[in-house]
């Protein structure tokens, strides 16, 4: 079960039915389809305050710390340069060519990865 993750400046809670107002507002912003695959959606005025950072390496701890994850994969698109700097800045690598192929990235898509010990 999920539970409530919080970081200096973020809360970071499982969706529910009351968060679909404030999720109507996010998913109704056009920026955020430029690059539609990332798994995380953070409304375009709050882009560039290193918020995607503090909530990308605080779920990349609960996986490791809580669930035991030793191999994280990102899949996102070629053109999203600002997801490939966050992931460069969380400590991702570009995956192999026998890895883009295991996870079936597609043509205009990057797979970047990261391992744990």
């Amino acid at each position: 079960m999920m539970h409530v993750i919080e970081t200096v400046s973020l809360k970071l809670e499982p969706q529910t039915a009351a968060h679909a107002e404030q999720m109507f507002a996010v998913l109704s912003d056009p920026a955020i389809y430029e690059h539609e695959n990332i798994a995380y959606e953070l409304s375009s005025p709050y882009w560039g305050r290193g918020l995607a950072r503090q909530a990308v390496q605080a779920m990349i701890s609960e996986l490791v710390e809580r669930y035991q994850v030793h191999q994280l994969t990102a899949v996102f698109k070629r053109k999203n340069l600002r997801s490939m700097r966050l992931l460069e800045r969380l400590g991702f690598s570009p995956a192999s060519p026998e890895q883009r192929m295991k996870h079936h990235v597609e043509p205009g898509e990057r797979l970047m990865q990261r391992e744990e010990r």
